[in-house]
């Protein structure tokens, strides 16, 4: 199996990775839903204020008169209409805070879409963030400080600042799924501040690492016997012997490592790997009993979710493919640590195959 078969294997509509750490939500889920009125009275709270400003023109609606001449109509429109007097298009909608029905100019009800559109977009991504339970109590427990010291900083800024505290975490406890979700939630808040630039970038960053399959392995023993190594990388090279004939240094690090142990278990092996050839047929079993490792080529994946995004932001910011490349192999380079069995070019490769074949 080459290296692009398995990743079209692997691929999945999901925007976060799959972990293979249990779910410990599932243990806070009664905590959690002594929370769920406040997360959602939050939500409730934030402030509209066009949305506040229009709340007069209610009046419009229930006198049946025109927002722009003042003119009386037969009746109040249920949908866009032209006043017969100035011959002005009349807009009907519903306040948010009042849930009244409201008649505005055109100058009006683009403010309010545009106000609307704003804050859909941070309300989406600040409840991406805050969904997860402990996130939600670091923002209300620093909210908090920041009130009682009379400091005002933005929601948005706040999550973020959680968010590079738990990536650190994540990092140092070997749980790369989570680090991966905690930068797509980076990514989802970049892109509700419309700084498409650094989005796209956290986009790619993000499908990096899904490549090289992230996993959380804190608490799981990845040491193995010479012999059982040897057993697995045997077969890991024969399934992915693509990448690796393309990547000599990395078959002469698992050479090096394993020695004489891996040349046993596998005489032709070399011959495989020079050749395309070996006289050993696979063993599916043994590679999945193979313990997972913090990035494993089992785990690899591109997000069509993420394919969209990507697409989306490509057309916004006007760039072309090879600046879209660029951007890929210059933050793969700076991310990459040596744990990663994909490198930033075989990973684009990877990448564009999907970007240009799919989803279009």
């Amino acid at each position: 199996m080459g290296i692009f078969d398995l990743f079209k294997k692997k691929s999945t509509s999901d925007s976060k990775v799959i972990s293979k750490k249990p779910n410990l939500n599932v243990g806070i889920i009664d905590i959690w839903e002594n929370e769920r009125e406040e997360f959602e009275n939050y939500f409730k709270s934030i402030k509209r204020p066009i949305e506040e400003s229009l709340i007069s023109s209610s009046e419009f609606f229930k006198n049946s008169v025109c927002p722009y001449c003042d003119f009386k109509l037969d009746k109040s429109p249920l949908k866009k209409t032209k006043c017969p007097n100035c011959h002005n298009y009349i807009y009907v909608r519903t306040n948010l805070v009042t849930k009244e029905k409201m008649l505005l100019t055109e100058e009006q009800v683009n403010k309010l879409e545009n106000e609307r559109d704003e804050i859909g977009t941070k309300l989406g991504a600040e409840k991406t963030a805050l969904s997860d339970y402990y996130i939600w109590i670091e923002f209300k427990k620093t909210k908090g400080e920041l009130e009682k010291e009379n400091k005002k900083i933005e929601d948005l800024d706040i999550i973020w600042g959680i968010l590079n505290k738990k990536q650190t975490e994540y990092v140092q406890q070997n749980d790369w799924g989570l680090f991966r979700n905690t930068r797509y939630e980076m990514f989802v808040l970049l892109n509700a501040e419309r700084r498409f630039q650094e989005a796209i970038r956290m986009a790619l960053e993000v499908c990096y690492y899904d490549i090289n399959g992230p996993n959380n392995v804190s608490g799981i023993d990845l040491n193995l016997s010479n012999k059982k190594g040897a057993e697995y990388e045997s077969e890991y090279i024969k399934q992915n012997w693509g990448l690796f004939r393309k990547s000599p240094s990395e078959f002469d690090k698992i050479l090096k490592k394993y020695g004489d142990a891996l040349r046993k278990e596998n005489k032709a092996l070399e011959d495989y790997y020079y050749n395309g050839t070996g006289s050993k047929p696979l063993d599916n079993e043994l590679v999945e009993s193979f313990p997972i490792q913090p990035f494993d080529l089992r785990s690899g994946f591109v997000a069509p979710a993420l394919i969209f995004l990507i697409k989306e932001l490509k057309e916004k910011l006007n760039l072309q493919w090879d600046d879209v490349k660029n951007m890929f192999i210059e933050r793969a380079t700076q991310v990459k640590v040596n744990i990663m069995p994909v490198s930033p070019q075989e990973a684009w490769d990877i990448l564009y195959d999907e970007l240009y074949n799919g989803l279009d």
